[in-house]
């Protein structure tokens, strides 16, 4: 594979190539006119367009530095009017001295004094300048409003991505408290008050929570645990299996993300007399693979009900785009809902 050039030398040489198709154009110019009759053939005629490319390539480098070290801003414009005019007179000084000189020695052309040559290229070597300033400002405005329109549409994502967070929150209270009036009305007020002192400690922790998209697999998982401990008080039956391979408990998940696919499990794979919901997180292909399966036969609509999966579903999308999968499946064991996120770690410093 070709190696790519250190970021000082990628731009060292694009602006000689920038200044090479200017002394080239001007070069063709003058051959233009030469052809036309109205200069005779002479060496010197092309010194400007040759000394142009190597001068200005050196010039234009630290122009650039100072343009971004004293961009003209509103407040800042007398201080960046000043230090242009400075760096000016200095890029004349130094083109008059180097394009003298070669005349004089290297194309035999020294009919003009020193400030003679630099006052007749003073008009060129200034819209030259300035047009190194224009460039950098407008290169500038085009980056600020890039980052500007980055920043806004990262606002706005993390903007929807708490709103199905935060939709999803009172989703899960309301059924679970709904379990809990119902426990009530059937007189079994020993479960109702275990499941409610559940759902209290489960408020805790989502109250507790920073609003953060992603948390580690532990994390995750320890709500779902208390989740299903809730659930077993309202079906005795039912058995639930974790399965964890080593080695990713900190990798991230997105908050919440088990609660819809558990509780479709239990309400599609627990009946009356048995039930089982299976809990399986891993890696396949350098994604982590986070499934899981009950013992039910009926298979959820895509698009779920409600909040549920619909919101699965966005938030996925949201969060990594293209770079995700969830699907449904259904055999006769039962129905399985697997996702498949890119496999990351959180940020440790140091």
């Amino acid at each position: 594979p070709v190696t790519p050039l250190p970021p000082r030398l990628r731009r060292l040489a694009i602006v000689l190539g920038v200044w090479t198709i200017v002394g080239l154009v001007n070069a063709l110019s003058i051959s233009l006119r030469i052809a036309s009759g109205e200069f005779t053939p002479r060496l010197a005629l092309f010194s400007s367009s040759i000394i142009a490319i190597p001068v200005w390539t050196l010039i234009t480098l630290p122009v650039l530095a100072l343009s971004r070290r004293f961009p003209f801003e509103r407040r800042r414009w007398p201080l960046a009017l000043l230090v242009h005019f400075c760096g000016l007179a200095l890029a004349l000084l130094m083109d008059g001295a180097v394009s003298w000189t070669a005349d004089h020695r290297f194309f035999g052309s020294g009919r003009l004094t020193y400030w003679q040559h630099l006052w007749r290229y003073s008009f060129i070597d200034a819209f030259f300048y300035l047009g190194i300033v224009a460039a950098e400002h407008a290169n500038r405005l085009y980056l600020d409003r890039r980052l500007r329109t980055s920043e806004l549409e990262a606002q706005l994502s993390r903007a929807q991505l708490q709103a199905l967070q935060m939709q999803l929150r009172p989703h899960f209270l309301f059924n679970a408290f709904n379990t809990i009036s119902g426990l009530v009305r059937l007189g079994d007020d020993q479960a109702a008050l275990t499941m409610l002192a559940g759902v209290s400690d489960l408020l805790r922790l989502l109250l507790r929570s920073d609003g953060t998209q992603e948390v580690p697999v532990r994390q995750e998982l320890d709500l779902i645990e208390r989740y299903l401990r809730i659930e077993q008080v309202r079906f005795e039956h039912l058995e639930v299996t974790v399965t964890v391979q080593p080695g990713v408990e900190e990798a991230l998940v997105p908050s919440l993300i088990l609660q819809p696919l558990v509780e479709n499990a239990v309400l599609h794979g627990v009946n009356a007399t048995s039930g089982r919901v299976n809990i399986l997180v891993g890696t396949l292909n350098d994604m982590l693979r986070l499934e899981v399966s009950d013992s039910g036969d009926q298979l959820p609509k895509p698009n779920g009900s409600g909040i549920g999966l619909s919101n699965t579903r966005a938030r996925l999308e949201r969060l990594y785009g293209n770079a995700q999968s969830f699907d449904l499946s259904q055999s006769a064991s039962g129905t399985s809902a697997v996702i498949q996120l890119p496999l990351h770690h959180a940020v440790v410093l140091s």
